[in-house]
Parts: C-alpha cells; structure tokens; sequence
C-alpha cells in the first residue's frame, strides 16, 4: 500500500535552502512511516535483506541502510553484564575474529572484528566492571594472553583443559591455574558451529551484519529482572476495621541485568529455521 500526501516546500531567506514540511509518523530520512522503519529493523535481524526487500517492494540497499541505522542505536541502547567467568575463543568469517562469552551464564557477549591484541585491549580496557572479571578461560593465542595481563592484572587466566596437551612448557602457569579455577572454554567454543550455520544460511553475510544478528536478535538474551518480596501491613479498611494488606516491594533498586545471547536458544532458533 502506498500513501500519496500533499506537503507544502519552503525556502529559507536567510541561507537559500529549501525543506519540505514535517508530517507525523513519517521518517524523516527516508518517505516511508516510523512504524514501517522499525518493522524493517526488527525483520533484517531474522531474515535476509533480499526477502524483506521483495516483500515491501522496495531496493535491497535501502533495507541494508534501514538495519545499519537499527543496529547504531541497539549498539547504544543494550548493555550486557560483564562476566565474572570470561571466555575469549575465535570463529573464522573471512578471517579470525574474537569471541568473547560469559561462562557462568553460557551466554554471548560480543564479536569482535579480528582478535589482534590492539583489537582486544582496546575492548576489554572500556569495558565497564573489568575489575570484578575473576578468571578468563582462552586457548593459547598470545595476543589474548597478553590483552588480558596488561588491562585485567587480577583476573586469573586459566587455559582451556582442550589446549592443555599444547605447549605445556610456555603455558604452564596458566594451565596449572585450571585446578586452582575449574572453569571451561567449552561453552565459548561451541558457538563456532552456530555462527558458521548463520553464516552459511545468510549466503554470506557481512561481519557487521552477522554480528547484529548473533548480539540483538529479540528474544535471545537472557535477562534477570529485579526480584519483588513481599510484605504485609496493617491498615483500616473502608468500614473502618484494621485488615491486613499484601504489598510487593523491590528487594533491592537494581535495573533489570542483560547477561547476554543465551546460547541454547539460539541453536534452537538457528535449527527451527527462524534466524
């Protein structure tokens, strides 16, 4: 359906400059509806661009642009918590990138473009609670050994039991720190295969893309909201009467926490088709 409007163009005499009239509920960017904007940002997260672009009748390109101005603002608006358990592991797409993951939850936190030791600094030294990360689970890749010594000094790096029989020699006091610290990388590891299948039914997906579509997918994230207790006072009732009420209070006033992509969900998503 199309919507044919009216509008009046203006001049300004000071600059020259002509602009259109602002009508309500229309995108400024581009002449389609708000609603229809973000429709599109939701969809370009579980479907390809080609498909959403047949079925709004419009060019590929523009629904690339819609989901790279969708994904800028989810970047600025979802958070999710730092992992006191961090996993870093890589996935290639085109080249290696780095995979960081929250082990306790079994979640996904991030991608990162490559798993350079600059790339992985830069990340965890702006990540917010870096200090309250306990141990970091990785293979034997110097870079993350060395990312993670020169931001998180007290962080306890712990190497995978899998990449145990490697290199024992120069490794070995992170591989000891396993028994003192019994936490695994497997977690981390396994979302390899997930992404390579979203990779391979996305006929090629860029990074960028299949980043979004891994980190803020609705519906993969595994949240905590903040916890009720409940309480009960005494009052007067309408008649007058002391009666007793039920309230609900919050036990502490924390914001609802983000732990990231949960990892189950997704390969259930990824096998039903609907990612």
């Amino acid at each position: 359906m199309g919507i044919y409007v009216d509008t009046q163009r203006w001049r300004c005499q000071a600059c020259g400059k002509t602009f259109m009239e602002p009508l309500p509920a229309i995108n400024t960017k581009r002449e389609m509806t708000d609603r229809l904007v973000v429709w599109i940002g939701q969809q370009s997260l579980r479907r390809t661009f080609a498909s959403i672009a047949e079925d709004i009748g419009l060019d590929e390109k523009t629904v690339r642009n819609i989901f790279r101005d969708y994904v800028n603002e989810l970047e600025k608006t979802v958070r999710f918590e730092t992992p006191t358990w961090m996993g870093i592991d890589e996935i290639h797409i085109i080249k290696p990138r780095c995979v960081i993951s929250n082990i306790r939850s079994n979640t996904i936190v991030n991608l990162l473009p490559n798993r350079d030791k600059k790339t992985v600094i830069n990340y965890l030294g702006n990540l917010d609670g870096r200090h309250d990360v306990q141990t970091v689970a990785m293979d034997m890749w110097v870079p993350y050994r060395d990312a993670v010594q020169a931001v998180m000094p007290d962080a306890r790096i712990v190497i995978d039991k899998f990449h145990v029989i490697r290199a024992f020699t120069n490794w070995q006091p992170q591989i000891l720190a396993y028994f003192d610290h019994p936490v695994t990388n497997a977690y981390t590891e396994s979302l390899n295969s997930l992404i390579r299948v979203m990779n391979r039914l996305g006929r090629g997906y860029s990074f960028e893309a299949l980043r979004a579509k891994i980190l803020f997918t609705e519906g993969v994230h595994n949240k905590v909201r903040p916890k009720f207790r409940r309480r009960e006072v005494m009052a007067d009732d309408m008649a007058g009467r002391m009666a007793t009420f039920t309230t609900f209070q919050h036990e502490a006033p924390e914001a609802e926490k983000n732990y990231g992509v949960d990892i189950s969900t997704l390969a259930r998503l990824i096998q039903e088709g609907r990612l």
